[in-house]
């Protein structure tokens, strides 16, 4: 069963563009987090590397975690999608446990438990 009624859930939102790189997409997922937070959830947005750089450089500050993929390893996702998912899964049970995963309109009920 889909982990929906715990009270408090970590998101992970994986996207290939992020701030602050400008469109519908991006600012779209920007106030889904902040949507997220306002409901008690800790939401955190997986990006490439070039993404989160940029955020760093100009400084930008955000209210949720920004992770990003080692450098060049989104390129993985348009060679073979199926090999980009499974390191994305790998990805995030090293970084955090019991998450849940949206990824595009896909949820996925993600039970992780690293230790």
């Amino acid at each position: 069963m889909l982990g929906l009624n715990r009270k408090s859930l970590k998101i992970a939102l994986p996207t290939s563009s992020f701030l602050p790189s400008l469109g519908g997409a991006e600012i779209g997922l920007h106030n889904i987090c902040l949507k997220l937070i306002e409901k008690g959830h800790t939401p955190f947005v997986i990006t490439s590397y070039s993404h989160k750089k940029k955020n760093e450089i100009l400084n930008f500050s955000f209210p949720y975690k920004i992770i990003s993929l080692p450098p060049k390893i989104s390129s993985i996702f348009e060679k073979n999608f199926k090999i980009g998912f499974f390191f994305l899964i790998y990805f995030i049970a090293t970084y955090k446990k019991n998450i849940i995963l949206i990824f595009g309109t896909l949820l996925l009920d993600i039970q992780l438990d690293c230790q």
